[in-house]
């Protein structure tokens, strides 16, 4: 080998050793910025707060990393499993230095009762608390009651429901919220029963009086529109008269 083909390898190799060094240095996590993907007030508002400070500070992401080698997606899980109450929704590199980081604080919207316990969860099926008491008739929370006698009494704070029929409770809770125009809901619906899905294959809607109709809702597999459809009959449901939503129309 001559000495020129020595001298090219040779600064190749050294070149090539500086790119990654320096190509290190410059793209490397030098600032991060989370932030929520929802305004939210009082309590929540302080809390999104302390969720973002701990993210910069704490060792979740160690600055300096390289923003090539940066997995995103065990990223995302190891903020989740620091904190019971947030849910990643996007982390996007921004090159050279910079990672955002967008998130929802899981708040309390469903409180689901199994028959001996009480389980406050926010509305993707995080737990956030559990108590032997309702706090679905406290005058600082708008819970929607949920019956669910499947729910196991294991379940503590931060334990994430899997059970695809939750997602029924949660789609009804949501069109509830949404499609109850001119209606105070949590003063209105008592509860959300999932126990007759596995026998009757329908779920009920139960407002506060027994003199007051029942909704039952066959249609599984469109929950939300079905439910927004029940909501355009709710005056009847006050006024006694049960509603029945099958095959995406009233009975």
């Amino acid at each position: 080998m001559t000495n020129r083909k020595m001298f090219i390898i040779v600064s190749a190799t050294v070149a090539f050793i500086l790119v990654l060094v320096f190509g290190n240095i410059f793209f490397s996590v030098r600032q991060v910025i989370p932030y929520s993907a929802y305004y939210l007030e009082g309590d929540n508002a302080v809390r999104e707060k302390e969720v973002e400070q701990i993210i910069v500070e704490s060792d979740i992401i160690k600055k300096g990393r390289s923003m090539f080698t940066l997995n995103l997606s065990t990223l995302a899980k190891n903020i989740e499993e620091k904190f019971d109450d947030v849910r990643v929704i996007d982390i996007e590199k921004s090159y050279p230095n910079i990672l955002y980081i967008q998130y929802e604080l899981q708040v309390k919207q469903l409180e689901i009762f199994n028959g001996t316990k009480y389980f406050q969860v926010s509305n993707h099926g995080r737990v956030l608390s559990d108590t032997q008491y309702s706090q679905a008739t406290d005058n600082t929370n708008s819970l929607i009651r949920v019956l669910w006698n499947d729910m196991g009494n294991s379940a503590t704070r931060g334990y994430q429901i899997q059970d695809s029929n939750f997602l029924i409770a949660s789609q009804a809770a949501t069109s509830l919220y949404e499609n109850g125009i001119g209606h105070d809901i949590s003063e209105i619906i008592y509860s959300i029963d999932l126990n007759q899905i596995y026998t009757q294959q329908y779920f009920t809607i139960n407002l506060h009086s027994s003199s007051q109709g029942i909704i039952k809702i066959y249609d599984l597999q469109s929950v939300y529109s079905s439910v927004k459809l029940a909501m355009q009959y709710l005056d009847d449901a006050i006024r006694g008269s049960d509603i029945v939503i099958k095959d995406g129309q009233r009975q």
